[in-house]
């Protein structure tokens, strides 16, 4: 019994699929998903894109004028700069080092990265907290040696725009999902609508065939091409009944 199920399955799944409400359907799916993934990309890039972007630049800018203030007051005044703004807060990290990397001040304890011989743009992960839990977070800035040999690490916590290109991702790949679902079910029941009116139609025919010129195609009173057919299968029926009575 079962393999006669899923042989009733496989053939009514097979009928489905050569209609071509049902070929529409998967068409307009497809095309859904390929919408949904430009979307995606267009989220990420005016999102993640531009907030790495300007997390770039500030944070370059940032490093040329802490160079500027160790040229001018040396390592004492650069050290009092940076402890001020990591005072004030946000989402700017800072690490002044010593030749060896040795931290001297700054938002880590060590130094998450090694500089090269020339700045440099640099992504590293460290660990972080947020409210009370902890978690691994993404920083991005600009790290380089100063004139004297000190590593200076300018960076910026990238933890907020990472959480909020996931959620606007995850809301667009639902989204994109039960579209997609929904465009099956409704490609899938209106092949079956079709197909019985076709079936009915046939079996019209059969039975006309088989002698019956009493029979007639059901009007369902949609008035869609459907009840068009049925109407003008009718009339060639009856004209035929016609005939032949006569």
């Amino acid at each position: 019994m079962k393999l006669d199920l899923r042989s009733l399955y496989r053939t009514e799944w097979r009928r489905l699929y050569r209609t071509v409400t049902f070929r529409l359907a998967l068409a307009q799916s497809v095309i859904f998903i390929i919408f949904a993934g430009a979307l995606l990309l267009v989220v990420y890039f005016t999102t993640a894109g531009q907030l790495t972007s300007e997390a770039d630049r500030a944070a370059e800018a940032e490093y040329q004028a802490l160079s500027q203030i160790y040229s001018e007051g040396g390592q004492q005044r650069l050290n009092e700069e940076l402890i001020d703004r990591i005072a004030a807060g946000g989402q700017a990290l800072y690490v002044l080092a010593a030749q060896n990397g040795e931290v001297i001040s700054g938002s880590f304890e060590d130094l998450p990265l090694q500089p090269t011989a020339e700045p440099r743009r640099v992504t590293f992960e460290f660990d972080g907290e947020i409210d009370g839990k902890k978690v691994d977070k993404s920083g991005r800035g600009y790290i380089g040696r100063l004139l004297g040999g000190q590593i200076l690490l300018v960076a910026r916590d990238m933890g907020d725009a990472k959480a909020i290109v996931g959620r606007i991702s995850s809301s667009v790949w639902t989204g994109a999902v039960l579209g997609l679902l929904f465009s099956l079910f409704a490609g899938y029941s209106a092949a079956r609508q079709a197909a019985k009116r076709v079936d009915a139609l046939s079996k019209t025919a059969r039975d006309v065939m088989a002698g019956d010129l009493s029979r007639r195609a059901e009007l369902r009173g949609l008035g869609d091409e459907f009840d068009g057919l049925a109407q003008d299968l009718n009339a060639m029926l009856a004209r035929i009944q016609k005939l032949v009575v006569a």
